[in-house]
């Protein structure tokens, strides 16, 4: 039997079964009921990691697999409560960011970025290329740069009874606004 291991210990289990669980030195490995802990003897998910994980090689990867029509989350906790959660809506093909976490596709949903990399704040569906902001208040700021002064930006606003759009471009300093038909998707 295994009485005691060291960090330069090379150990190998072939076709070994351990039964009761298996611990090397508790504060490094513990495997027991199915689950396995690295810095903790007392792992409580099937993979339990008390600090900080490295991931080096080239091309690597953190995978996150599941059945169809489940949904991928990463949840922050500070403690025993969830401050914030990124996650892959299935149901929709959205990534989804929120400052507090709910059901993917919610009202929790603080930015969103659908499948054709269409972007919302405050919606669900994104509808426009760039930028999607759902219940924009007087309070509310957009800035559009693009990084170059020979470029401008630009904005369309949907008017409040839904029955026309206003652009307004900048380009050199000059700013200037103008009504336009709406595009299609607004």
């Amino acid at each position: 039997g295994l009485t005691k291991l060291s960090t330069s210990t090379t150990f190998n289990i072939a076709s070994t079964t351990i039964t009761g669980g298996f611990a090397v030195n508790t504060n490094w490995l513990t495997a027991s009921s199915g689950r396995v802990g690295i810095g903790t003897a007392a792992p409580t998910q099937t993979l339990d990691v008390r600090g900080i994980i490295k991931i080096k090689d080239a091309g690597a990867t953190l995978w996150f697999e599941s059945n169809a029509n489940e949904d991928h989350l990463i949840d922050f906790y500070e403690g025993a409560n969830i401050k914030a959660r990124i996650g892959r809506d299935s149901s929709l093909g959205n990534i989804v960011f929120q400052g507090t976490a709910g059901a993917l596709g919610g009202s929790s949903d603080s930015l969103v970025i659908n499948s054709t990399g269409n972007v919302g704040i405050g919606t669900t569906t994104p509808r426009d290329s760039l930028l999607h902001i759902e219940n924009a208040t007087a309070t509310t700021t957009l800035t559009v740069s693009t990084g170059t002064a020979t470029k401008g930006g630009r904005i369309i606003l949907e008017d409040v009874d839904g029955l026309g759009c206003s652009e307004i471009t900048a380009l050199n300093g000059v700013l200037s606004a103008k009504t336009i038909t709406c595009p299609e998707g607004i």
